[in-house]
């Protein structure tokens, strides 16, 4: 998606992929494939419809990620991290995970693997690619596979690692609205802070409708009374805070910054051939997709 979105000249933070053999050799090695066999084959006899076997899925997630966890990466991956992670700057980073045939047209495994943001230096993104690996197999996901009939022996996750972008507005874009069916309006929803804020619908948002002709037609203003900052103290991952109470009722997006995103999203849209649906954030004035 990410690469898709640099052909079609989107203004994308830099990022390299970690590919799925790094993963693969990890899983692979007897302190952890031992563990993952021997649980998969438990877990894939299970009928979810038993309010107990739930637990029996929460626990044995629990097993393979500790496992997962406690085991050294390949030094391989170690390598190639310190030659790539300079390119994207001196960080921080954000490393985020991409189940393979995440959001294809038949299954969509969103918000089921974990991402770390506002992480720095080699260590805490190599440490942090792991544990995005180890969360392909939580309780969610696990049970998501059995729902839909998926093999759990198939699992392979991507890894991003991107510069990251320390957004003072965040949100959603659709190209074509889902509200109403009109495919001549972008629907556009943003919230102070960090995207992260939006997409996990702890966020509020404002709600503008944008005209393919080029204007806005609507802008529906909320209570914005949290947000998602990077954490101040530690500098790495994010907290919630309160936003102050001048800026809870107001628009959050000029009209002017709604055109600039909304007019850029219908280019990328008309590039793909098809609608989409975009994440997007504002810092310093600079838009990123």
């Amino acid at each position: 998606g990410l690469a898709k979105l640099n052909r079609a000249g989107a203004p994308v933070p830099e990022w390299f992929g970690v590919p799925t053999e790094f993963f693969s050799a990890h899983v692979s090695k007897s302190s952890i494939s031992g563990v993952l066999s021997t649980t998969l084959s438990e877990l894939s006899e299970l009928d979810l419809n038993e309010p107990a076997s739930l637990k029996v899925v929460q626990a044995g997630a629990q097993k393979i990620k500790d496992a997962i966890i406690a085991e050294e990466p390949p030094p391989e991956l170690r390598v190639a991290i310190e030659a790539d992670l300079p390119k994207l700057g001196d960080g921080p980073f954000a490393v985020r995970s991409s189940m393979v045939g995440e959001d294809s047209k038949e299954h969509s495994f969103a918000g089921q693997l974990d991402s770390f943001l506002f992480q720095t230096g080699v260590d805490e993104v190599v440490d942090s690619i792991k544990r995005c690996w180890a969360s392909a197999f939580g309780d969610r996901s696990i049970a998501y596979h059995l729902r839909a009939n998926l093999p759990l022996d198939a699992i392979r996750v991507g890894v991003v690692t991107q510069r990251m972008i320390d957004g003072e507005v965040s949100g959603v874009m659709f190209t074509a609205n889902p509200t109403n069916g009109h495919r001549e309006q972008t629907l556009l929803t943003a919230a102070w802070g960090q995207g992260e804020g939006i997409v996990s619908g702890i966020c509020n948002t404002d709600e503008i409708v944008w005209g393919h002709h080029g204007e806005e037609v609507s802008y529906r203003i909320v209570d914005k009374d949290l947000k998602l900052i990077r954490d101040p103290d530690s500098g790495r991952g994010t907290i919630e805070v309160d936003v102050v109470q001048d800026e809870r009722k107001v628009r959050c997006l000029d009209e002017s910054t709604v055109d600039l995103i909304c007019a850029k999203g219908l280019e990328v849209a008309n590039n793909f051939g098809s609608f989409q649906d975009i994440e997007w954030t504002v810092e310093k004035g600079k838009l990123y997709f």
